[in-house]
């Protein structure tokens, strides 16, 4: 065994080959390191992306929901409007009336511009009437 340590070296050459072992280790762990941080960095991004797209998608919902909720509203105020005008005798507003909204039903709600409109005339009437009120 002595031999073999004297042919091979002593403890400074075993000290040397462990600090290269050592140093190379080392320089290993973090240059691999800086490629798992470069790998979590892209993921992450690409992940923002993808929830962005997400979001968007659902506010173009909430938009196409908010807008169906005000043909809704509008259908239901102008059939009131309406059914309050035919009360008083005038029939004639909810005979087109029930035209404009079937034509808004069968268009599958692409021809229903008479429909959105009553709101803003029933807003147009009811202003004047509180402006004209002594």
């Amino acid at each position: 065994m002595e031999e073999f340590v004297q042919l091979y070296g002593g403890p400074t050459t075993n000290l040397a080959g462990a600090l290269i072992v050592s140093a190379t280790v080392v320089w290993q762990v973090r240059v691999g390191n800086a490629d798992v941080k470069k790998d979590i960095k892209e993921d992450i991004k690409k992940d923002i992306k993808a929830v962005d797209e997400k979001l968007d998608a659902v506010d173009e919902k909430v938009d196409t929901i908010r807008m169906e909720l005000q043909h809704v509203q509008s259908i239901a105020l102008g059939s009131a409007y309406a059914a309050m005008r035919a009360i008083s005798g005038d029939r004639t507003l909810m005979k087109t009336w029930m035209v404009h909204i079937e034509k808004c039903v069968e268009s599958g709600g692409n021809d229903c511009a008479a429909v959105k409109g009553i709101v803003e005339v029933y807003k147009k009437q009811h202003l004047l009437k509180e402006q004209t009120k002594p």
